[in-house]
């Protein structure tokens, strides 16, 4: 991908993410957003991996995603995206599917203005008024990313680079 940006990387990865990385791997939002950091960096781009409290607003309901209770004993309770370029790329939508139908796998989209209160907004269909929201974790939560198998990333990473080339 020559003359790649962030951006075009995270939108472009929105197409093949799940082509390329197993579909069981579709909730595991520390693992993808570290295989997402790690091909972004592959690029030679700057990129964050941010951890955040998913919302998903339909009409008389908000539905929350990480961040929301005392986690199991060694288990982690957050949800992380990946950012770069004004953009952010979250490839574990997955816990969403049973509340709307029509997400998607993964998305890219942009970051809200740096003085907002939320990371970024999604609007996922003007007809049903469904949005996701990324907010920063609520106060008094861990927010340190769980450990994840370094090889499994990098193998990850290297594929979905070598695909992002040849698009």
């Amino acid at each position: 991908m020559p003359n790649s940006t962030g951006r075009r990387v995270l939108t472009r990865l929105t197409k093949i993410f799940y082509e390329v990385i197993p579909p069981q791997y579709k909730t595991y939002c520390a693992l993808t957003s570290r295989i997402s950091y790690s091909v972004l960096r592959k690029f030679g781009h700057e990129a964050s991996i941010v951890p955040c409290q998913l919302s998903l607003a339909i009409p008389n309901q908000i539905f929350l995603f990480g961040f929301i209770n005392p986690p199991p004993q060694g288990q982690w309770n957050g949800h992380a995206i990946c950012t770069s370029d004004g953009y952010l790329f979250d490839a574990a939508l997955a816990h969403c599917k049973k509340y709307i139908e029509g997400i998607p796998d993964s998305l890219a989209t942009p970051l809200a203005p740096q003085f907002a209160t939320a990371i970024a907004r999604k609007t996922l269909s003007e007809s049903s008024n469904a949005a996701l929201w990324w907010m920063p974790p609520p106060s008094g939560f861990d927010t340190a990313l769980p450990d994840e198998p370094e090889g499994l990333i990098e193998q990850f990473a290297e594929r979905l680079f070598k695909r992002l080339l040849i698009l």
